[in-house]
């Protein structure tokens, strides 16, 4: 999920550019879950949060991709 959204909101789907993605997974996701990712783009570096908003709860934090320029 996470590569997914950083591919479709971020690289407009070029996987060639997405070079390193790391992060914690911080709590589970259940079955039913709503995620949202929250994605900032800082140069390079791409920072990604998911949450399950219906439970209030970060799935997926501390999320860092490298990619490479256009």
């Amino acid at each position: 999920y996470v590569g997914h959204a950083v591919l479709k909101a971020v690289l407009d789907y070029d996987a060639s550019r997405l070079l390193e993605l790391d992060g914690r997974f911080s709590a589970p996701v259940l079955p039913g879950d709503q995620l949202e990712a929250d994605i900032w783009v800082d140069g390079h570096v791409v920072s990604v949060r998911v949450r399950a908003p219906e439970r209030e709860v970060t799935v997926f934090n501390n999320g860092r991709a490298l990619i490479r320029p256009n």
